[in-house]
């Protein structure tokens, strides 16, 4: 099997500080990967519409700004648990991009399903999980309830 191997240059240094050396990020790419990902100028770049789970969060949000600003298409399924709906709009802000934002749970199949039915996305990327140690301990069927049928109500 084929393989792309992708270099890109990034403004992290490496080494020690003042050296002006930039560390180069080597990602493999598998050649029977969909060819979305895959383009060879910006003219020849499709437009991917994703749906992601816990956008608002942290991690989710930080790849909101990189997926609109590559110019793909984003739905936002969230129940702001751990995070809020200001930050959609400050990622509105920094991407002038508009956000389909649906305020939901994955518990809530019949929900999850109609919004991507409604969404018809080419792509998934899943940030909505419950992560803290000592709550998960406290709480331990909630965490259950919602990483584990959850994410089986989203396959």
């Amino acid at each position: 099997m084929e393989a792309i191997l992708l270099v890109v240059k990034t403004g992290i240094k490496n080494g020690p500080p003042g050296n002006g050396a930039l560390r180069r990020d080597h990602r493999t790419i598998n050649a029977s990967w969909p060819k979305f990902w895959q383009f060879k100028s910006q003219r020849e770049r499709i437009t991917v519409k994703v749906f992601v789970t816990g956008g608002a969060g942290y991690i989710g949000s930080h790849t909101l700004v990189q997926l609109l600003l590559a110019g793909h298409d984003v739905c936002v399924f969230d129940n702001y648990c751990n995070s809020s709906p200001t930050t959609l709009a400050r990622v509105r802000q920094l991407t002038n991009r508009d956000i389909i934002a649906i305020e939901g749970d994955l518990r809530d199949a019949s929900l999850l399903t109609r919004a991507l039915s409604d969404f018809v996305p080419d792509a998934v990327i899943h940030f909505a999980g419950l992560k803290a140690v000592g709550e998960s301990n406290v709480l331990p069927l909630h965490y259950y309830q919602n990483n584990v049928s959850g994410s089986m109500n989203l396959l």
